[in-house]
């Protein structure tokens, strides 16, 4: 790289144009401001177990003075799969120092408006989101169409560029959501314009050093392979200049990383982030009956592609750099050829050219990590790059900027960037379009999760029946509900024995009224077992004594009117009043569209049913949906939970959790 004395003379055209300023904001700054607090207040929140993960320590820091995150996250709406098992409570598996800064503005935020998190958490979260996410990046839109001014020649370079960092990248995609590459990337900007200032321009403040030192270490403290950027950085503006970069520059990066060992040792207890504990017992651990989800990952987690095919991915695959963003592609013309850019320029390309290979390369080495970055629309530990990318571009574009070839490769590049961008925009947390398209024709089995069958065909909500009759304790299992009237339901199944084939069982009943409280029903046991229709085993009532009351027997067990089968769905976890420990159930449901006589409107009945092996008739949860067609209104839904069986004595039920 060049020293100081080697920067070329400057003419006066490169005088007028890195003195050039705009005179008033370019509309594609005001467009995409518009855009992006448009999609951030109207997103939806807790989009993920990465956002609630960090959501759940600011919570628990602000409201109970510790990390730890016990409290929160046993509401279902706050579940995560990013956390650790440490000393016997549970902590986010997220980097410190997002949480804590967070956790302070929402401190501010809660004391000024009283809103909650927990009870107020949309208000709270698009405040929040507005911040950290939206304003800083407006600032990085201006800094980035400063740099563009000043170092790109071409006018046509300057809009091309600053369109695709605000329409067609991924930080734009990743606004919606807390997260730390937003962060880095708003941070890598914030020290590339000061630093380009020495590096380029030749310039020697002091505050240019300091800015410079500052974010570059706060983009490391938000996303670990920033270090190389730090280290790049540093060693460029040494060579610039020595002096201003170990008295200003230097000192400058110890702040954020010195805050951010100490946030660390105060979560932790020791130097070391959660997250560099992956595949250790901290991730991998069995709680209450329920292992962590990263004792058997599903999906992109499954770690399922080689290398060739994993780097395939990461560049021109479903995930790809090149695929996803493709005006990225010009990128590598500027680092091949590089006497296409000024000498001068050869700072940011040098830059691109090494932080690209170092990072992509860090993540490749990391063979039991195959992810993508989890379910996501991007490589999101690539995404603080992509100012520096964008930078890079300007050589190539400038040098071509007036042929009709580039205008039509970089407009068709451009948009398949901003279809990218926008895809995803209302949820980051989604796959690509490109894996979308390739799972539409069945070309990425590798990471589709399969479901396990059900032992036979079931066409009602529970799932066996006892074996033999105990006379002093019956089996029996008790489920209830309460209405929207706060008022209680419940459905009871009870054994009455067995003669031969013949199994009789006792039904009570709170929910429909339309059949009496209680009725024995006889049953065929091995039709039953065999997965035959109930209509093929219910024995009692038959049709010939009741017709009206066996059909309302029928639907309460069918959970809807037709006789239809259930369809298998994935192992959970299920916790109750029962035992301490969860019990494992497999999810099944079935539904049906049928049109009342009374009404004529259509209406889908769904049922979903959890089995449970470890439960007398086999079921831990049913849930009765009824759904209007014409609008998507439900309009019923009762979720009965079980609360009472036999061999299973209730114990006092668990302390509710509330928000404070």
């Amino acid at each position: 790289m060049a020293d100081a004395h080697d920067i070329e003379p400057v003419s006066l055209e490169d005088l007028q144009c890195s003195s050039r300023t705009p005179r008033s904001i370019p509309l594609v700054i005001i467009v995409g401001f518009a855009i992006a607090f448009t999609f951030v207040w109207s997103a939806s929140t807790l989009q993920s177990a990465n956002d609630r993960s960090r959501w759940c320590t600011v919570y628990s820091l602000v409201h109970l003075g510790t990390w730890q995150i016990d409290k929160i996250v046993a509401h279902d709406e706050w579940q995560t799969i990013d956390k650790v098992r440490h000393n016997g409570h549970f902590y986010s598996s997220k980097p410190a120092f997002l949480q804590a800064a967070v956790a302070g503005l929402y401190w501010c935020v809660y004391r000024t408006t009283g809103w909650n998190v927990f009870d107020d958490t949309e208000e709270v979260t698009h405040v929040i989101l507005t911040l950290v996410n939206l304003i800083p990046t407006l600032i990085a839109w201006f800094l980035v169409n400063g740099m563009l001014v000043r170092y790109a020649r071409e006018k046509y370079t300057r809009r091309l560029l600053l369109m695709a960092f605000i329409f067609a990248t991924p930080i734009t995609t990743f606004l919606v959501t807390l997260n730390n590459h937003v962060v880095a990337a708003w941070s890598i900007v914030f020290a590339l314009s000061p630093a380009l200032k020495v590096l380029i321009d030749g310039r020697d403040e002091k505050r240019l050093f300091l800015c410079s030192g500052f974010f570059a270490a706060l983009a490391f403290v938000n996303e670990l392979p920033a270090l190389s950027f730090v280290g790049l950085l540093g060693l460029f503006l040494l060579i610039q200049s020595p002096r201003r970069t170990l008295t200003c520059y230097l000192p400058a990066v110890l702040i954020p990383i010195a805050v951010s060992v100490y946030l660390t040792y105060w979560q932790t207890g020791g130097w070391k982030p959660f997250y560099l504990f992956y595949g250790t017992e901290k991730y991998l651990f069995v709680h209450e009956g329920i292992p962590s989800y990263w004792i058997n990952a599903r999906g992109f987690d499954k770690n399922a592609d080689s290398f060739p095919v994993y780097l395939f991915h990461c560049t021109f695959g479903h995930h790809g750099i090149f695929s996803l963003t493709p005006l990225f592609l010009f990128m590598p013309l500027a680092w091949i050829v590089p006497i296409w850019s000024e000498k001068k320029f050869r700072w940011v390309l040098g830059m691109s050219a090494v932080l690209t290979v170092v990072v992509l390369g860090f993540y490749l080495t990391r063979t039991n990590n195959y992810n993508y970055g989890g379910n996501t629309s991007t490589l999101r530990w690539l995404m603080w790059l992509v100012p520096i990318w964008t930078l890079s571009l300007i050589p190539v574009l400038d040098r071509f900027a007036n042929t009709r070839t580039m205008h039509i490769f970089a407009g068709a590049f451009l948009a398949v960037g901003c279809f990218s961008t926008f895809w995803p925009i209302q949820n980051p947390w989604t796959a690509p379009w490109m894996f979308s398209l390739l799972d539409r024709y069945d070309r990425v089995e590798q990471y589709d999760d399969p479901i396990e069958p059900l032992d036979r065909q079931h066409y009602v909500w529970f799932s066996s029946l006892p074996e033999t009759l105990n006379p002093e304790s019956p089996e029996y299992l008790r489920l209830t509900c309460q209405n929207l009237m706060g008022e209680p339901m419940m459905i009871q199944l009870s054994d009455l024995g067995r003669e031969g084939n013949l199994h009789r069982v006792r039904l009570k009943e709170t929910v429909s009224q339309a059949i009496p409280f209680e009725i024995d029903l006889t049953i065929d046991a091995e039709k039953f077992a065999a997965g035959e229709k109930i209509d093929d085993w219910l024995i009692e009532p038959s049709a010939e004594e009741s017709a009206e009351q066996r059909e309302l027997v029928m639907t309460l067990l069918r959970g809807f009117p037709k006789t239809t089968y259930y369809r298998p769905g994935r192992r959970r976890y299920i916790r109750t009043s029962l035992r301490e420990d969860a019990f494992t159930v497999q999810h099944a449901a079935s539904r049906t569209r049928t049109r009342p006589q009374e009404e004529g409107l259509l209406y889908e009945y769904r049922c979903d049913t959890w089995y449970c092996e470890d439960l007398p008739f086999g079921v831990a949860q049913v849930k009765f949906t009824v759904k209007r067609v014409k609008d998507d209104v439900v309009v019923s839904e009762q979720l009965f939970r079980v609360d009472d069986a036999s061999s299973f004595p209730p114990e006092a039920s668990p302390p509710q959790t509330d928000g404070e």
